[in-house]
């Protein structure tokens, strides 16, 4: 159910083709390559709101919780124009969440129903349910502007597996020799992001191509690297831990590679989930109350015009 603030067809499985892991290491850090204007927003009284998607205009999808302990409170938002609407499947019953939307606005997410935790897809006004053929549970997490989705499913032992759908073809997408296999964004390269768990339970990003080819990568020093998106020209923004479990947001630049802190000024912690074609990002922040919200991101100038090394200048609270 569309709210305004103020299963399907099972596809053939395919099998990847190539499963080569390269490990990046020794990348260069540079903390003033990007700097950012941010634009804060939350549902009110909510304690938390998430950002997770964006388009290339002026929408962003994500979630919101009533009550911050407890997942099956959350429910799916959509924001355009500065402006939230609750986008619920009809025949959810709880933990409602939207990732990812595409240039024609049809949003990916996954929601509980009495069935199961299945993904959804909502094009106009129309709700889809996907379940991949034997999972326990369905997360639709990306889509691309071709409607190739990527997500994951859970088995019975409780770890994950990625997947992507490509024109109702579905590809398997787990790294090589790990425990667990998120895939979280695809661009129209059909380039695939995400992250995957070690035997020790540390996890760490992973890049694979169109070919095949798969390339895992951690931000430098980090404890724990988790990859949310990619865009067209490579850029991929994800999250990363440091040594005292508080989370960053980061870019990693392309065709450069670099690696970019993105912190929400002010925050103690900030994830980084969501990118698009013109670089700009979205997530979450959190304030030292415990409070979440979600942003966006706007890379070198500010809407409001103002020099990009004033990161506060544009920082304000929405709806």
């Amino acid at each position: 159910m569309i709210q305004r603030h103020s299963k399907s067809t099972r596809p053939l499985i395919l099998g990847a083709t190539k499963w080569l892991a390269i490990s990046l290491l020794l990348v260069p850090v540079d903390a003033s390559a990007q700097t950012y204007g941010f634009h804060s927003f939350e549902v009110p009284d909510a304690p938390i709101t998430g950002g997770r998607g964006l388009d290339d205009g002026s929408c962003q999808v994500g979630y919101y919780q009533t009550d911050a302990a407890d997942f099956s409170t959350a429910h799916a938002i959509r924001r355009c124009d500065g402006q939230i609407e609750t986008i619920d499947p009809p025949t959810s019953i709880s933990d409602r969440r939207a990732f990812d939307i595409r240039s024609t606005g049809e949003v990916v997410g996954s929601a509980q129903r009495a069935t199961g935790s299945d993904g959804f897809q909502l094009n106009g006004e129309v709700y889809s349910w996907f379940e991949f053929p034997g999972a326990d549970q369905t997360v639709l997490r990306g889509i691309n502007d071709a409607g190739h989705t990527v997500g994951e499913y859970a088995v019975s032992d409780g770890t994950h597996r990625g997947f992507a759908r490509i024109s109702g073809l579905l590809l398997n997408v787990n790294v090589p020799l790990a425990i667990d296999t998120r895939a979280r964004g695809i661009n129209n390269d059909v380039d695939i992001v995400g992250f995957w768990e070690d035997s020790s339970g540390l996890r760490h990003g992973f890049l694979r191509e169109v070919s095949g080819i798969y390339t895992t990568f951690d931000f430098p020093g980090a404890t724990e690297t988790l990859l949310g998106d990619i865009n067209d020209t490579g850029e991929i923004v994800g999250t990363y831990f440091d040594s005292s479990g508080t989370p960053h947001g980061f870019l990693r630049t392309a065709p450069l590679v670099r690696f970019v802190t993105v912190d929400m000024p002010g925050s103690v912690g900030t994830i980084a989930t969501g990118i698009n074609e013109a670089g700009e990002l979205t997530g979450e922040w959190i304030d030292d109350a415990g409070i979440h919200r979600g942003f966006v991101a706007i890379p070198h100038l500010f809407a409001d015009g103002f020099e990009s090394g004033n990161l506060e200048a544009w920082t304000s609270v929405a709806p």
